[in-house]
């Protein structure tokens, strides 16, 4: 038996139609898995921000009332840093180095609220945002932390004398 050179030709031609709609249903199953991973992994990089700064914010409150001395948080510019009173020089230093400032990733927002009263000083001044104090009293404050461009919401949230807490919304 012989085959026609007609058949074989087409076979040898290319794919079918079949085949090519297949690996581009593949491949947009795989490109839109890909992107809900992508954004899971941003609302888990967020949650995980916050908690950790809940967890900052409780350790400072604790540090306050185990070394009699006030503690404080201040927010710059996509992050943040721990600060401690100095009753020496009377000013508020930085608590480990003066690079020991802790960074957000970009994808994240912050929107700080206190209570606090500020004074204009310098722009080098450290002023505390917030401040932990030896009598495990703190400041009124929300903070909100969101994704740049997404819906997901976490407030960290400090009431006189019921401490800190933390919020998904």
């Amino acid at each position: 038996m012989h085959c026609s050179p007609t058949i074989n030709n087409r076979r040898l031609a290319g794919f079918t139609l079949l085949e090519l709609l297949l690996v581009v249903v593949v491949v947009a199953v795989i490109g839109g898995l890909a992107v809900l991973s992508l954004g899971d992994r941003r609302e888990q990089g967020l949650q995980l921000e916050a908690q950790k700064l809940k967890a900052l914010m409780d350790s400072l409150a604790e540090q306050a009332v185990f070394q009699q001395t006030p503690y404080g948080l201040q927010f710059i510019e996509h992050g943040y840093r721990s600060l401690v009173w100095d009753y020496s020089d009377s000013e508020w230093m930085v608590l480990g180095e003066r690079e020991s400032a802790q960074h957000f990733p970009d994808y994240i927002e912050i929107e700080p609220r206190s209570e606090a009263k500020q004074t204009p000083q310098e722009d080098e001044a450290l002023v505390p945002d917030i401040v932990f104090y030896p009598d495990e009293e703190v400041e009124d404050f929300e903070l909100r932390l969101s994704l740049v461009d997404g819906d997901t919401q976490w407030l960290i949230q400090g009431r006189r004398f019921k401490g800190i807490s933390l919020v998904q919304f």
